[in-house]
């Protein structure tokens, strides 16, 4: 899997979401070999709405988002953003909602235990999304 470590497009691996969603939704695509994890690439897409996006003050909101991973007893958290260059037409709005999308590599934040589990979520100020699950199997 190549590309960019971070990225703020559609694509093939976002989270399908209803019209009238608002929240953060999330999925992870993960891949391992002999119980090392090989991929761990996190999908995701926000609408919130004008109000909260407001509330949250960030343009784009992107530079907002904070991800965390669990592994056991170990754990970690970080703006997704860090050093990545931000645009303000990364993200939609109308309708009264902002809309945006996010990719992430998260192997190279993140190292998992031979056969581990683990576990992804991210905000966005008081927002939360679904928690993504992965393992490393065989």
């Amino acid at each position: 899997m190549s590309g960019p470590l971070v990225d703020f497009v559609a694509g093939p691996g976002t989270p399908a979401v209803d019209l009238n969603f608002l929240g953060i939704a999330l999925q992870i695509e993960a891949r391992s070999s002999h119980g090392d994890l090989t991929a761990l690439r996190l999908h995701g897409v926000y609408r919130v709405s004008i109000d909260d996006a407001r509330a949250i003050g960030s343009i784009p909101l992107q530079r907002a988002l904070v991800v965390t991973v669990t592994s056991g007893l170990f754990h970690r958290a970080w703006r997704l953003v860090g050093q990545t260059i931000t645009f303000a037409d990364d993200e939609e709005g109308g309708g009264g909602v902002v809309r945006g999308y996010f990719n992430a590599d998260l192997l190279p934040y993140f190292k998992v235990a031979a056969y581990g589990t683990g576990h992804v979520l991210v905000s966005l100020g008081p927002l939360v999304s679904n928690v993504a699950s992965f393992t490393a199997t065989t």
